[in-house]
């Protein structure tokens, strides 16, 4: 039985599997349909400044024709503003790119980021 992103820890910890031992797991496995998303913040209660996503099947084509730019599946991408505003990377291997270009940035490494 596979053990989906929301279901408690395997390990007993209480916590949801996506924020625990699967959580390198999940960031290494580019064969999900839906995106892996990192929402970064100022602090933990602060609106998202930049979010982290991988490509996949589910936002490949919105992302490119929305940007005018390829991505390959698997690649992963840091985007900065709001609605109709919107700056995104160039395509990234790991997530900890985006990480690092976000601190850069904002030029700040106060930022946390959590998994959506």
């Amino acid at each position: 039985m596979k053990i989906k992103r929301n279901d408690p820890c395997t390990c007993g910890s209480g916590k949801k599997f996506k924020k625990c031992c699967g959580f390198e797991r999940t960031i290494s496995n580019f064969d999900d349909d839906y995106p892996i998303q990192f929402f970064g913040r100022l602090s933990p209660s602060s609106v998202p400044v930049c979010m982290v996503s991988n490509i996949t099947v589910m936002n490949k084509s919105s992302i490119e024709s929305d940007h005018n730019a390829e991505y390959p599946l698997g690649s992963w991408f840091v985007s900065f503003g709001g609605c109709g505003n919107i700056e995104i990377s160039e395509a990234l291997t790991r997530p900890e790119d985006g990480f690092d270009i976000a601190k850069e940035r904002l030029e700040t490494k106060n930022i946390v980021f959590t998994q959506y």
